[in-house]
């Protein structure tokens, strides 16, 4: 079968297992959709870019490899694996001055940079197994400002057989949610303790998207 879509995807390098587990599931996600994949990790600097915002100069370093490595491959789009730093890479035009030859060459990187919930939707995913869920998503904000993300990762839930997805989270006429998914990998490790039903002391478990999707498919990281 021929592999449709070419996506070059920026891994966030995470060294927690649960982390490392999501980049590896998004992988093997795009490879089962007939989707060529390309792995590209970001520069180790970038972990020192989140405690020095204030570096310019390194920002701009960063985004110039990063564009120099997108037209060598010429990838139809490039991803990043769920929230962390790749967020920033939809807005690298902002970096360069309108009308210079930078601007142009990040302009057209930044118009093929796509959140994983866009690629999973183009991808021929087959939903195979049902996950028997009552489950809001919780959408993260630097989705929907900066990398344009509103309806695509709802649309995919709603694909998945056997998975009751609820619209508002305390919906009256509705039994809560035992469920809640988000799409940053940060915030299910933090949202495991946090969240709780009707204020209970009874926590709701939280999965990130792409290992819902993964379940349904089923797919698994080691495989």
């Amino acid at each position: 079968m021929r592999q449709t879509i070419s996506v070059g995807l920026f891994e966030d390098p995470v060294s927690e297992p649960t982390f490392s587990e999501i980049n590896e599931l998004v992988i093997r996600i795009m490879e089962a959709g007939n989707v060529r994949v390309t792995s590209m990790e970001f520069p180790a600097e970038l972990n020192a870019e989140r405690d020095m915002t204030g570096e310019f100069d390194l920002t701009l370093e960063l985004a110039m490899e990063n564009i120099r490595v997108f037209e060598e491959h010429d990838f139809d789009y490039i991803v990043n694996t769920i929230g962390g730093p790749g967020t920033s890479l939809k807005e690298y035009d902002k970096l360069f001055v309108p009308g210079t030859a930078w601007y142009e060459r990040a302009k057209r990187f930044t118009e093929r940079v796509r959140d994983i919930s866009d690629i999973m939707k183009m991808a021929k995913l087959e939903f195979k197994h049902e996950v028997g869920r009552r489950a809001v998503y919780q959408s993260p904000d630097h989705l929907s400002d900066m990398v344009k993300v509103f309806d695509e990762p709802v649309k995919i839930l709603k694909q998945i057989p056997g998975l009751d997805y609820i619209e508002k989270k305390y919906e009256e006429d509705r039994a809560k949610p035992d469920l809640v998914i988000t799409s940053h990998p940060v915030w299910c490790a933090q949202m495991q303790t946090d969240v709780n039903l009707d204020g209970m002391n009874e926590p709701i478990e939280v999965k990130h998207i792409v290992e819902v999707v993964a379940e349904s498919c089923g797919i698994a990281s080691n495989q």
